[in-house]
């Protein structure tokens, strides 16, 4: 019996008004097949070439390559069916979903949008030269824990600085009450390594917890050794506006009892920059 696999669009994002490949394979478990011709039929508004494909002879235990150029005049989504005629007689007929992108998009990566901060208070947080004991709103009076931030809200333009090279190995809890012109902010300070907050491999240690944030942006973090690593929970409704951007989460496996479980991770973003 005659079937189709792999059938895929040789491209990842194919784009209105440009040209994409597409593919198949056809194989033969059966018995030989005369006079075969494969059709191919995409969403309307496409076009696809070469429309037939003559094939023939298709011996039994046979393979064989199929392909495609396709060309979208505008933004798709819909199908491509693929069908085998043998001696002008359907015997296989396959579909697969087709997507192609409208020719421009709006982009809303980080580095495009960019959220405004207009200013506000400032706490400092240095591991290495912090102290506890200091009003923690300048590089010297920097705090050295989470014990004077934890549980407190930042509001509109204040940010929680984080000294580059610190080490930290304690959750870090807060929320974020900024407004659409003004975000909160996390993020570093200084020189060297993104700070990190490092936990003790627990299934059930969590690095970072974020309840109910409002326009808050989290960025150049480095969290792992945790069976959480950005917990952004929302309870109630009507929260909006969250970035995280530039950071490592681990997804490292967490140990409890002698027994390997798989980290769990709340949100994560790829590492980008050192």
């Amino acid at each position: 019996m005659p079937l189709f696999r792999d059938m895929r669009c040789m491209d990842i994002l194919p784009t209105a008004g440009q040209e994409f490949g597409y593919q198949a394979w056809l194989d033969n478990a059966g018995s030989n097949l005369e006079d075969c011709t494969v059709v191919i039929e995409p969403s309307k508004g496409m076009e696809a070439t070469p429309a037939r494909l003559e094939i023939g002879r298709l011996p039994s235990r046979d393979s064989r390559k199929l392909e495609w150029r396709l060309k979208a005049a505008e933004s798709v989504c819909g199908q491509i069916v693929v069908s085998l005629y043998s001696n002008d007689k359907v015997l296989r007929r396959y579909s697969r979903p087709i997507v192609v992108l409208p020719k421009e998009t709006s982009d809303y990566s980080s580095k495009k949008f960019q959220p405004k901060t207009l200013g506000g208070t400032m706490y400092y947080i240095d591991s290495v030269n912090g102290n506890d004991s200091r009003d923690g709103h300048s590089e010297k009076t920097a705090w050295r824990s989470f014990k004077n931030i934890n549980g407190k809200t930042l509001q509109a333009g204040e940010r929680l600085l984080l000294k580059r090279g610190s080490v930290f190995s304690e959750e870090l809890q807060i929320s974020a009450k900024g407004t659409a012109d003004n975000w909160a902010v996390v993020e570093s300070y200084g020189e060297g390594c993104r700070p990190i907050i490092r936990r003790n491999r627990d299934i059930d240690d969590r690095c970072m917890y974020v309840l109910n944030p409002d326009y808050l942006v989290i960025r150049e973090l480095i969290v792992c050794n945790a069976g959480k690593g950005i917990d952004v929970s929302y309870r109630q409704s009507g929260h909006r506006g969250i970035l995280i951007e530039r950071c490592i989460v681990s997804t490292r496996t967490a140990y409890r009892n002698g027994v390997t479980k798989r980290a769990r991770l709340a949100l994560e973003t790829p590492p980008e920059y050192p």
